[in-house]
């Protein structure tokens, strides 16, 4: 096989989870009833409540029953609240620590350390409303300049290491298409995924019990939400109140959907005539159905500090499968009037 058709391939796990994310990100429709059939998913902070959190990313692959993990990253970071009112709140997030585990790349070791080390002294301010939900990035500008030197110095290193993908999709095009998600506040944001995982769905209101919903508007799809108050087994780490939402969602294209998906993709990163030949490629290549899955567990504190973020993605295509799991934990707090701190609980995903 070429380089070239290697480098087309590589692209294929990248491409689909461009795609794939739109089609599981779906939440129950929030819907007011009675109050002792719903949960109100609400933040009730104090000023200077202060809340750690350990955070890993996980991928890795299944070919024939043989699994690889490909990527391990893991951070620990802290929430600091610094300004309670009756509108909202004022939330830091303060990066403490970083460790990215891949042993087989380590030039892609050397360079999440160069981003961690270019980062690792902002201090991003968050807004919320009297929910909980996310509103502004005050200090949005500051960090998008940071964000600009780490997109350069993730794509010198990629097409430093492989310079063929300039051929397939073109270092400029993809520098556009980078600044494009940096352009706005909004976009600053969503780059900050754990802080957004943590607090998606404050704000809401869900059904306690079992709810099931079936979607063919785009793709067809199936799930399964789960809602329900949580029994004080540990009483150094549970209180009465704490609150558990889960969902899965499992859809299904067919070879030609996957394609067309991914040739959409292909078309705003690739040249035309690249873009077509891939397009092709994946026409070919994608002659099975794929399947999405999408498992989320998300736990609340009573007052609505989030205390197990987990959610995992699994992408099916024949007997290849990729996985893509990312867990957030608290590991210690100190709140207010709520509570003192506490040890970092032994759980796992």
């Amino acid at each position: 096989m070429s380089k070239y058709v290697r480098a087309k391939m590589a692209l294929l796990s990248f491409l689909v989870a461009c795609v794939a994310s739109p089609m599981w990100a779906q939440q129950p429709a929030f819907e007011t009833t009675e109050p002792d059939t719903t949960i109100n998913i609400v933040a009730f902070f104090c000023n200077h409540d202060t809340t750690t959190y350990n955070y890993e990313s996980r991928k890795w692959k299944v070919n024939a029953g043989d699994t690889t993990e490909v990527h391990r990253l893991t951070e620990k970071f802290q929430l600091v609240v610094t300004d309670s009112t009756p509108d909202g709140y004022k939330l830091v997030y303060i990066p403490l620590s970083f460790e990215y585990n891949d042993t087989a790349k380590s030039s892609d070791k050397l360079m999440y350390e160069a981003l961690w080390n270019l980062t690792r002294n902002l201090r991003p301010e968050f807004l919320m409303d009297e929910m909980g939900q996310l509103t502004h990035l005050t200090n949005w500008r500051e960090i998008r300049d940071a964000m600009k030197k780490g997109n350069k110095m993730m794509l010198d290193s990629l097409y430093a290491k492989s310079p063929e993908l300039d051929s397939v999709m073109p270092r400029q095009r993809m520098e556009s298409v980078l600044a494009l998600k940096f352009i706005n506040e909004a976009g600053v944001m969503d780059a900050y995924e754990e802080v957004k995982m943590l607090f998606d769905l404050h704000g809401g209101q869900v059904k306690i019990g079992t709810t099931e919903v079936d979607d063919s508007t785009s793709f067809p799809s199936h799930t399964k939400f789960w809602a329900s108050y949580e029994a004080v087994e540990d009483p150094d780490e549970d209180y009465e109140g704490d609150y558990a939402i889960q969902s899965n969602t499992v859809t299904t294209l067919s070879g030609e959907e996957a394609a067309a998906l991914i040739g959409n993709v292909f078309n705003v990163l690739a040249t035309g005539e690249v873009a077509g030949k891939l397009q092709q490629l994946m026409v070919d290549s994608l002659n099975t159905q794929m399947t999405v899955t999408n498992l989320e567990d998300y736990h609340y504190f009573f007052n609505g500090w989030p205390k197990l973020m987990r959610k995992q993605k699994i992408i099916e295509i024949k007997d290849h499968k990729n996985v893509d799991e990312t867990s957030i934990e608290w590991a210690n707090y100190i709140w207010g009037t709520y509570g003192g701190e506490a040890e970092e609980p032994k759980n796992s995903f």
